[in-house]
């Protein structure tokens, strides 16, 4: 979400004083005193907050910047009063009240950047800024909230002007890094997963509870594209989607205030482990939360690094020059021939060159080379302040890194982008590799206009031969093409027919784009002849050619290459950003060398498979019955896809709730979905129903402790008996008859932490059943057959299918209340909407005819019915019936 910088209020503000451009500029709107106040639009109270000003206009600078509270008057300058403090840039004296508390401050002249900074605190403390360095500091005796605010005094309306930061260009003291920004409130994090899991209590969050609502898993598409000669577009994408099962609106409010750009992380963990142990698959923002219906949602995720779609100028122009106002400052990363320089003022004698300060080696107007003497570099080193008026165009060749033209690495180039952008996501050792492998010395890149960071990677990296693609921890990293055949050491995979869902296509490789030639030192503006003076002394024919051309120069490779790269014999260079002609004939040769022998693509599908994730810029083996690939061949890999599978109220005693449903989950139909305590003594949970009734059936399901653990509840006892799932549960059948509001559960447990996924209590009637009842297992694993047979599986939980027929009744079982006062047709209504209910096939002992707690248990299902119960005449006043249940595991 973007910040909500400060910005000067229109209303209230001071006499003859108006808010412009949105707030962002301040003026007079006639000769005016130092007797007025325009202040922020919201006040801060707390944390570390400040703000920049700019001056500029024909008049002499005459203005106050500081801080007042709400209560201070508009009519008076800031610090005139006891309700604020000020800064007097044309006297360099701190006031407050009566009189200055600080006197002897550096004096601030037109185009210096000021900068007012205030740590809230007992006391609080006041930083004063000029152009980046510390002026002065010391405690602030005014108690916030605080606006910032500014006075000025003109001779004429908009005679001075002031500007403040918010966000228009870089930060350059630490007053404009801390910001006058409102504060954002976080939002709490939402977790979800494909079954209901709690984290351990060792976790960080500790019990933390992930929903089971993702229902068809997450599926993950990445694609990058960045072989420059292969005729796409360099890119680089990630998308994913996952559909959430949300009857009960979790995420109602999320979706219908958009939630995009919040950022999720995407994690893979075995359920029986922690959360530590969780591997990460992919770190992505919402892009969009599509309502489906009322039980369920889609996820649609974008890349997490889509903040490179950003702009990395670092400022606009102020509108003291009109022709420039507020359009982006220009970039310049590396070493830059024929940067062109925009006339600062009516004259054209400050010219501007760059957002950043550089190193300027050739100044040349209309192509001729300006002598020393005639021209010098301003302070901020950003701009030229000539002696005379030039005659324009003029073209500056110059460096950000540093004097003699020294070109950007790899390394700096990417760390200037992501400095820009303020991103630390990104793996300056993949850089520093790939600048080490080359020896190269680097590059140069200028933007004139806005640019993203995508499009300046995008400018830079195939020089290299290179691309960045997001991997599974979310982080930026930076891979190189070679050739598969020159790496060395072992495969990073291995790819055969058991592996491919779907046929293996080869596609050859055609290089559209593939030259021998290769342009380096391209001109930031390329001038045209009539551009140049005519005297081909001052300016022979060699320069003219070199400045009205995109590049300086231009290399040639002679190596052999494969008869089906023939076109590339008379094609047009590529022009790279290389600044030697070194730089650029070892790549250009590189490149030649890999094309000797005519390459391939290889597009496969490979689902069900997890442990398989070939990551760009890997080298492994690649196996296939055809194409020549029977013995095995390397291969790059370049486009991946593949597919992530899906991973009342309660008195507690004896123990205290851990998780932060506070026992909420016991209840809530899903016995995966768990509440944890931690015991500190004889564990007893108490529930209050609703209504009175006669338990028949009391069941505690996905507990974590051991099989055999005593469990009491209303008068019956019984023990835990662990499931073949794994799960463990323990069911009870009391035989009281008495009406009841309270029901204690009772587990005779020693283990610290206690997880226990639900608790039901039931009334219980008797229905008979057919011989011929069964009970189904059913795998939700799903299963995927390769290419070669073979299997890949992705496991899912087991849960049971109960189908059987109700045997024959006469009609007052079936609809007159026969069965202890209810019937068929009632159970059935109670059993609809899928309610919590269960079925018990298996209770009494076949010989005896008495209860058997493990048989009931073993056979028993907690669930809801597909099928409610029928009633089927089979003859005259007597019914059958059918009915489906399907148990919910634990």
């Amino acid at each position: 979400m973007a910040d909500t910088f400060g910005r000067f209020a229109a209303l209230p503000i001071g006499p003859l004083l108006a808010a412009r451009d949105g707030g962002l500029t301040l003026a007079t709107t006639a000769a005016a005193d130092l007797n007025r106040c325009a202040r922020s639009d919201f006040a801060l109270a707390t944390g570390v907050v400040g703000a920049e000003f700019a001056l500029w206009g024909d008049d002499d600078v005459s203005a106050v910047v500081g801080f007042v509270t709400p209560a201070a008057p508009l009519n008076q300058a800031p610090g005139a009063n006891g309700e604020g403090i000020g800064w007097e840039l044309a006297t360099g004296r701190l006031i407050q009240g009566i009189g200055a508390i600080a006197t002897g401050l550096p004096l601030v002249q037109h185009g210096d950047i000021v900068g007012m900074r205030v740590s809230f605190g007992s006391p609080s403390r006041l930083h004063l800024y000029l152009n980046g360095s510390l002026v002065h500091q010391r405690d602030l005796l005014l108690a916030g909230p605080l606006h910032f605010a500014a006075s000025l005094a003109a001779t004429k309306a908009g005679g001075l002007c002031l500007a403040v930061n918010a966000g228009q260009w870089g930060a350059r003291s630490d007053a404009a890094i801390a910001g006058w920004r409102l504060e954002q409130a976080q939002a709490a994090a939402t977790r979800l997963a494909d079954a209901d899991w709690l984290s351990a209590p060792g976790d960080s969050p500790a019990n933390a509870r992930y929903e089971g609502l993702v229902s068809e898993g997450v599926n993950l598409v990445q694609e990058l594209s960045f072989w420059p000669w292969g005729g796409d577009p360099v890119s680089q994408t990630a998308a994913a989607e996952c559909v959430v099962a949300d009857a009960e609106g979790m995420l109602d409010g999320l979706a219908l205030t958009g939630g995009a750009g919040a950022s999720v992380q995407i994690l893979l963990v075995d359920e029986t482990a922690m959360l530590a142990d969780a591997a990460p698959v992919f770190r992505c923002a919402i892009e969009q939360i599509e309502i489906n219906d009322d039980g369920s949602k889609t996820l649609h995720l974008r890349d997490a690094h889509d903040y490179l779609g950003q702009p990395i100028n670092r400022g606009v122009f102020l509108p003291n020059v009109a022709s420039l106002a507020w359009k982006p400052q220009p970039v310049a990363i590396g070493a830059v021939a024929s940067v062109p320089a925009a006339g600062g003022n009516s004259d054209a004698t400050s010219m501007f060159l760059a957002d950043g300060p550089v190193f300027v080696d050739a100044v040349m107007d209309r192509g001729d080379l300006m002598e020393p003497g005639t021209f010098e570099v301003a302070p901020d080193q950003q701009q030229l302040l000539m002696k005379s008026p030039p005659v324009t165009p003029v073209v500056v060749d110059l460096s950000s890194v540093g004097a003699g033209m020294a070109p950007a690495t790899l390394s700096v180039a990417v760390a200037e982008i992501m400095g820009r952008l303020g991103m630390g996501a990104w793996l300056a050792a993949d850089c520093a590799a790939i600048d080490a492998a080359t020896g190269y010395a680097g590059v140069g890149y200028y933007a004139g206009t806005s640019i993203t960071g995508r499009d300046a990677l995008n400018a830079i990296l195939p020089s290299y031969g290179a691309g960045c693609y997001q991997d599974a921890t979310g982080v930026l990293r930076f891979v190189r093409v070679v050739a598969p055949e020159s790496y060395e050491g072992l495969p990073a995979f291995e790819l055969t027919d058991d592996h491919m869902a779907s046929d293996l296509i080869g596609v050859p490789d055609e290089a559209p784009n593939l030259t021998r030639r290769m342009a380096y030192r391209p001109n930031a503006q390329a001038l045209g002849a009539s551009d140049l003076v005519t005297d081909v002394v001052d300016v022979p024919q060699a320069r003219r050619d070199e400045l009205t051309a995109l590049y300086r120069g231009q290399v040639f490779a002679a190596g052999p290459l494969d008869a089906h790269y023939r076109r590339a014999e008379a094609a047009d260079p590529v022009i790279s950003l290389f600044w030697r002609a070194a730089d650029a004939q070892a790549e250009i040769d590189r490149v030649v060398e890999i094309y000797q022998r005519q390459r391939f693509f290889y597009q496969v599908t490979v689902r069900g498979d997890q442990q398989l994730a070939p990551l760009p810029g890997q080298i492994g083996r690649l196996y296939y019955s055809r194409y020549g690939l029977a013995d095995g061949k390397p291969v790059l890999s370049v486009l991946i896809g593949y597919g992530m599978p899906a991973a009342v109220t309660v008195t507690l005693a004896g123990g205290t709730w851990l998780s932060s449903d506070q026992g909420s989950a016991l209840f809530d139909g899903k016995p995966g979905r768990a509440s944890r305590i931690r015991r500190t003594g004889a564990l007893s949970i108490t529930v209050t129903l609703a209504q009175a009734v006669v338990p028949g059936i009391v069941t505690v399901l996905g507990l974590n402790v051991p099989a055999g653990v005593a469990v009491r509840a209303a008068g019956a006892v019984g023990t835990t008996t662990r499931l073949p799932d794994g799960s463990v549960c323990a069911w009870l059948f009391p035989q009281g008859a008495v009406p009841v509001t309270t029901v204690s559960v009772e587990i005779d447990t020693t283990v610290t932490n206690v997880d226990i996924g639900e608790i039901a209590i039931f009334q219980a009637v008797d229905v008979g059943i057919s011989d011929g009842w069964g009970v189904a297992t059913i795998d939700t694993s799903a299963h995927t057959r390769t290419k070669g047979g073979q299997v890949n599986t992705v496991p899912g939980a087991l849960y049971r299918r109960l189908t059987c027929n109700l045997s024959g009744r006469a009609t007052d079982v079936v609809r007159g209340g026969g069965l202890n006062g209810t019937d068929w047709e009632t159970i059935g209504a109670a059993l609809a909407g899928r309610r919590r209910s269960c079925v018990v096939p298996q209770y009494r002992d076949m010989t005896t005819k008495a209860l058997d707690p493990l048989l009931a248990a073993r056979s028993a299902l907690y669930g809801y019915p597909t099928q409610l119960p029928t009633a089927e005449n089979i003859s005259r006043q007597y019914f059958s019936g059918y009915i489906e249940f399907e148990e919910i595991p634990a």
